[in-house]
């Protein structure tokens, strides 16, 4: 497994089993779902949890190494990231 898989992982404990897609919001399974990094690694992505994302492998292929939605997705991640570690939501 990798150093960037294990990291989020490790932050990201899934929800009965399940965890949702950034951006279709489709539930997948563990096995299914992919680790994606926001600010793709080709354009200086770290592998730190802020940076890291569940996607379905449909919305992965779709993504690649996009930049187009790195902003929306960047905020929104670290929105949900801080409301959990300081709300318990």
């Amino acid at each position: 497994m990798k150093k960037y898989r294990r990291n989020f992982l490790k932050e990201n404990l899934p929800i009965r089993g399940w965890y949702t897609c950034a951006h279709c919001g489709k539930k997948i399974r563990l096995k299914d779902m992919q680790v994606d990094h926001i600010v793709p690694q080709n354009y200086g992505g770290w592998d730190s949890a802020d940076n890291l994302q569940p996607l379905c492998p449909v919305c992965n292929g779709r993504k690649r190494d996009s930049l187009s939605r790195t902003l929306p997705d960047y905020f929104l991640n670290n929105i949900r990231r801080a409301r959990k570690k300081f709300l318990g939501d």
